[in-house]
């Protein structure tokens, strides 16, 4: 893209909402891996040393036992700040703010890996834009098997990118977490619309 977006203040509530963090705590996401603040998940190499740059760099420590909320903070704009970087990177079609922040949840969850430039990335820079929500559906597995948090996250991630019918919410998701959905769409919808009008999104 020519012109380089950044996330939204709204686009952050909603990652932070969507990861249930800020934790201080370490925590084991869905697929088992030990986690940090907003979903920082610990790098480590194919022996299982501990080899995260940004957590040494933040806390001062290899593996710390809890972080400060001043450390979970910084953490987590660092996180942003790489995804960010690498969805400019890839995107050469101009998109909205929406259908930024809806990628950069669904990247933050997903990584950017070859299969979800070549089922999303791909077909948003081939103006495919119609085709990219439902795609979004197709990263709802963990452990093996579809599961219902995800889902629920593909869910929002999807309505707003492209604002499809609400319908097939209600038909995968009980009708408390479709309500859920929506809802959260909403609150996201309604703060980027203050922000847009007082100053525009954040840089």
């Amino acid at each position: 893209m020519d012109v380089k977006l950044n996330i939204s203040d709204a686009g952050i509530w909603l990652i932070q909402y969507l990861e249930g963090g800020p934790k201080l705590k370490p925590y084991v996401d869905t697929a088992g891996n030990k986690t940090y603040g907003v979903g920082h998940l610990l790098k480590k190499d194919k022996e299982g040393n501990v080899i995260d740059a940004d957590i040494l760099k933040v806390t001062g420590k290899k593996e710390p036992e809890v972080l400060t909320a001043e450390q979970a903070e910084e953490l987590f704009k660092l996180d942003l700040k790489v995804f960010e970087d690498e969805l400019n990177g890839v995107l050469s079609a101009p998109i909205e703010q929406e259908e930024f922040d809806a990628l950069m949840s669904f990247s933050y969850n997903c990584g950017l890996g070859k299969r979800v430039r070549d089922a999303i990335i791909k077909r948003i820079n081939n103006h495919d834009f119609e085709e990219v929500p439902d795609k979004m559906l197709d990263w709802c597995i963990a452990g093996g098997k579809k599961d219902v948090g995800l889902l629920k996250r593909r869910h929002i991630e999807r309505l707003i990118f492209m604002n499809p019918t609400i319908d097939s919410a209600y038909e995968e998701l009980s009708e408390r977490l479709a309500h859920e959905v929506i809802n959260v769409v909403a609150d996201y919808k309604a703060m980027l619309a203050r922000e847009m009008s007082n100053s525009g999104p954040s840089i």
